[in-house]
């Protein structure tokens, strides 16, 4: 069991499969766009790291994780994952994925049109779904060492 990184209360901006073709449909339409103008693009609501971990282990009937530790240890952690001899079950990467950050969509919605439907529990049950298929196989996190 994986301790909580920071309270596990950052915000994921997690994406259904529909709502990423609308926006890119939408973005590939638009006109007047800037030269590599960028949008952020999420389903509309924000869950906690703490709300979609909690969500993964009860649908694979899991223990949920019941302990915090602080991001420097998570970092910390992860580098030395990184250099052992064997695939990581943690690195740096995730970590830094795991801290909270402001993804706004007001501008997708404005300049494209963005309207997200999706549910965020949607997008997590497919994944979990393509996970079984492969007996949950570790996937490779970092390059194998030479």
């Amino acid at each position: 069991m994986m301790p909580w990184l920071g309270d596990g209360k950052a915000w994921m901006a997690l994406v259904t499969g529909e709502d990423m073709r609308q926006a890119f449909a939408l973005a590939a339409t638009a006109l007047g766009l800037a030269d590599y103008e960028s949008f952020n693009i999420h389903s509309g609501t924000l869950p906690s790291l703490r709300e979609v971990f909690s969500y993964i282990a009860d649908v694979v009937s899991l223990p949920r994780s019941f302990y915090v530790t602080p991001h420097w240890s998570g970092y910390a952690f992860g580098a030395l994952m990184e250099v052992l001899p064997r695939a990581p079950f943690l690195t740096r990467s995730l970590v830094h994925v795991s801290e909270d950050w402001n993804t706004p969509i007001e501008h997708a919605r404005t300049a494209l049109g963005y309207r997200p439907s999706g549910d965020w529990r949607k997008a997590v049950a497919g994944g979990i779904e393509e996970r079984q298929k492969t007996g949950f196989a570790w996937p490779a996190l970092a390059q194998a060492l030479a």
